[in-house]
């Protein structure tokens, strides 16, 4: 069955009891701007009305839980990371909220899974930071092996499912972005070999991926207020420059 755009907005409106904004749009992924309170769905191909409704519950998550505050005066956190531990806090506060999209949820990131839209299948998960595992973890979890160590990764990930209030969200983050700048950290630095006079780049990063400008996302994006749907994968940067870039792993639905 087409997806209706017009229901979709209806239902998103119902879902969070506010007359928000909705909008339709050649996008790569959902969002929700906490500020202008206008929810962004993309306009694919082919995606069936449940992954539709995954966006919307989603969304409209961030929509009934996500504050409108800056809280980066407090805490020196990257927004990337709260954004991984609030996404796990409200999909859990949604399906408290409206049991039915426990189902909702269940079956469309399974299909998602099954679609790879992670892009992760041809990857080696065990190298990916606890960050980028975390946010499969609560997505994915249940349709893909996501290795997580015992002791304090394990810890990290209870203490993120088991956020209840936004401050409970900053401070589990807190805790993620300082054992991922840690592990970081305790990496070895790269060999270096020098191109040409002006310029010279590391042999090797595990973590440090080439990607295309159009999947890169850093400074121009402000996930403090745009609240997404996170395909994304936190790519450890040098020690020197701290802690991440954020990269879009989303393939555009066939």
């Amino acid at each position: 069955m087409p997806v209706s755009h017009e229901i979709k907005s209806q239902l998103a409106k119902l879902l969070a009891t506010e007359d928000l904004v909705v909008e339709h749009k050649k996008v790569e992924t959902a969002c929700f701007n906490v500020h202008t309170r206008v929810l962004t769905l993309p306009m694919w191909e082919k995606a069936s009305n449940t992954v539709y409704d995954l966006l919307v519950g989603h969304e409209v998550g961030h929509a009934l839980y996500t504050p409108d505050e800056d809280w980066l005066k407090e805490y020196k956190i990257p927004p990337q990371f709260v954004n991984v531990v609030e996404d796990a806090r409200i999909e859990k506060l949604m399906k408290r909220r409206y049991p039915g999209l426990a189902k909702t949820f269940f079956s469309g990131y399974k299909e998602l899974a099954d679609d790879d839209f992670f892009q992760i299948k041809d990857d080696n998960l065990e190298t990916y930071n606890l960050a980028d595992r975390a946010n499969l973890w609560f997505k994915i979890g249940n349709f893909t092996d996501i290795l997580i160590e015992r002791g304090e990764e394990t810890d990290i990930i209870n203490q993120i499912a088991e956020t209840e209030t936004f401050a409970d969200v900053l401070i589990a983050a807190e805790a993620l972005y300082k054992y991922c700048k840690h592990k970081q950290e305790e990496k070895p630095r790269p060999l270096w070999i020098t191109l040409n006079r002006s310029r010279a780049v590391p042999i090797s990063n595990p973590l440090l991926i080439s990607v295309t400008s159009k999947k890169v996302r850093t400074t121009n994006l402000n996930l403090k207020v745009l609240m997404v749907l996170l395909p994304l994968k936190l790519l450890s940067s040098n020690s020197s420059n701290l802690p991440t870039k954020v990269v879009r792993r989303m393939k555009n639905q066939k």
